[in-house]
């Protein structure tokens, strides 16, 4: 395509595309007699994701999961039950990992009579799940008490850690498999080896070392500290627990522990109390390894830059991609309230010296962060002011030098009967996903990206032109769409819809055309004339920044002079891009 036609088109892009509506979320279907669904989790290996959640009904709660293995664009399996409970069962905590095409579920549920803690898998993206599940704990009937199991995958390796009570005392134990999770050890092992409450552990892997760290309330006061553990023989023995905050012991109140693992850098940051009477005077902490958890940070790192236990943080979310770490919480003084964020680029050897509001002048509860190259996304739920909830996420593209001055509303239906919370983010290929409660409901989205739609129809010997969108679609960026396989050398244009009533399926020249155009771009296609399948070009779109275009929808196909088309028309599929 030239350089005019180019600008066009991106003129075009600019100019209507805020006339058109956002993206709507897929709303998964509910179950038989489901009263509401909840406690959503989310899992993604980039075009595969999956979503879990909780669902009322048949007179218990059950584990229900959603996949795709296209990014988003259909859903191979949706509100599928992976656990074999009976009905009146109360399952809980579930968790989800995703390696390939291979998923991992966890979660705790009452089967036979106490809480105990069961796996189920699915080897071909979703589409199936075991017949039966799989007990995982090997605590002997009658003790059993389990809780918060956290999940990580390795190659064939998979790692299931969790809360443990068989003892009387709240211990973390541990259990793996060596086979995708087709068979297990044949008994869990101890974790945590000191105190009586050791709970909520969070479990990752960094090379070959297995790392684990949790809250620990059971030393003198009963307070919290955050202690980790790593296996070095794949989660058959552990090594002795260390502690990570530098506070004064069981005085801190430490909680809520995250961990992220990136390289040899392990990463941990929690809610601690050191420095105020709780409930009010909590700061964020952190500490890290450079080695895989042989050695830590002589002394922690607070990372809210307010007064020492001046405000009440917390609710904490980490996330680390290469040497960039970042941090998100929620503060809520009344004179210092949303959500806040720190960051390293230093693999946390440094941190900026003021946080900084993600959330602008609003406030904002139960953040959630995902890191992907110089790209780091937050979102969160706010109370509106019509007394709905509303889900909002920032960006920012260059390593948090600069973010959106105001964030996006992902739900389409903001306003007083929204009731959108809890919202939860994984990472794809230029795209994120994100699930959330809405109503009785679990809702996803993509905030942006370009997903194709339909089937084209072939050219010369029968080859099927390929159109495609490469980059991150979201508010001043640039993306490029990029058709390929065409007949060599070859005039055709690009036809372009906005909004979601220009997707059509009308038959025409032999093929099917996917959108009905608002606008009609002529194109040139390089390669040798008339050879069929080298044909190509691609078209840099500039997208707008103002946010009126957040959501905005621009379908597109590409239609081939072709003498050896059926209607002397070949057509690529078509593309559907929104600008997030």
């Amino acid at each position: 395509m030239g350089t005019h036609a180019s600008s066009l088109l991106a003129a075009c892009v600019v100019v209507i595309a805020s006339a058109t509506a956002q993206r709507d979320p897929v709303m998964f279907p509910i179950g038989s007699g489901n009263t509401f669904s909840r406690d959503q989790v989310i899992a993604s290996d980039a075009s595969s994701v999956h979503v879990a959640w909780i669902s009322t009904e048949r007179g218990g709660h059950h584990v229900r999961a959603a996949s795709s293995i296209d990014g988003g664009a259909t859903w191979t399996s949706v509100a599928t039950s992976i656990d074999s409970a009976p009905d009146v069962s109360r399952c809980h905590d579930q968790q989800l990992v995703v390696q390939g095409s291979t998923v991992y579920a966890v979660w705790v549920d009452d089967r036979i009579g106490v809480a105990t803690l069961w796996f189920n898998r699915s080897l071909d993206g979703g589409a199936t799940w075991m017949t039966t599940d799989t007990r995982i704990d090997t605590a002997p009937i009658g003790s059993e008490l389990l809780a918060t199991p956290a999940i990580t995958v390795s190659g064939n390796d998979v790692f299931v850690v969790w809360t443990d009570h068989r003892s009387g005392e709240w211990k973390i134990r541990g259990n793996a498999s060596h086979d995708r999770g087709a068979t297990w050890m044949g008994a869990d092992v101890p974790i945590s080896t000191v105190g009586e409450g050791s709970v909520a552990p969070q479990v990752g892997v960094s090379g070959t070392v297995v790392c684990a760290a949790w809250t620990e309330h059971g030393r003198f006061l009963g307070n919290g500290d955050v202690y980790f553990a790593r296996s070095l023989d794949n989660g058959t023995t552990w090594t002795p627990e260390v502690r990570l905050d530098s506070g004064l012991e069981s005085v801190g109140d430490s909680h809520s522990v995250r961990m992220s693992i990136s390289g040899d850098d392990v990463h941990v940051a929690w809610v601690d109390g050191r420095n105020g009477l709780p409930p009010a005077g909590y700061d964020i902490y952190y500490n890290r390894s450079s080695d895989r958890g042989a050695s830590w940070f002589a002394t922690d790192v607070r990372l809210d830059t307010d007064a020492p236990g001046s405000n009440t943080s917390g609710l904490v979310a980490l996330a680390s991609a290469g040497s960039a770490v970042y941090v998100a919480w929620t503060e809520s003084h009344p004179m210092r309230r949303g959500i806040f964020a720190n960051w390293s680029l230093d693999g946390g050897a440094t941190w900026r010296t003021s946080d900084f509001s993600v959330s602008g002048t609003e406030s904002g509860y139960w953040p959630d962060i995902a890191a992907q190259g110089s790209s780091i996304y937050v979102v969160w739920h706010v109370y509106a002011a019509d007394g709905g909830l509303d889900v909002r996420c920032n960006r920012s593209f260059d390593f948090g030098a600069s973010w959106l001055a105001s964030p996006s509303t992902l739900n389409t239906d903001p306003g007083q009967w929204a009731w959108a919370s809890y919202a939860r983010i994984a990472m794809g290929v230029d795209s994120l996903y994100v699930t959330w409660e809405q109503s009785s409901s679990v809702a996803f989205t993509i905030p942006f990206g370009a997903l194709p739609f339909g089937i084209g129809s072939p050219g010369t010997f029968g080859v099927v032109p390929t159109l495609s969108i490469i980059g991150r679609a979201t508010r001043g960026s640039v993306v490029c769409l990029e058709l390929d396989r065409t007949v060599g050398g070859s005039i055709g244009a690009i036809t372009i819809g906005f909004g979601s009533p220009s997707r059509t399926t009308f038959p025409v020249l032999g093929g099917t055309l996917l959108v009905d155009p608002d606008l009609v771009v002529p194109i040139t296609l390089g390669g040798a004339v008339g050879n069929p399948g080298i044909g190509s070009v691609s078209v840099p779109l500039s997208l707008p920044l103002h946010p009126a275009w957040s959501g905005a929808n621009v379908n597109f196909q590409a239609l081939i002079i072709d003498p050896g088309a059926p209607g002397g028309v070949s057509m690529s599929n078509g593309v559907e891009l929104w600008i997030g």
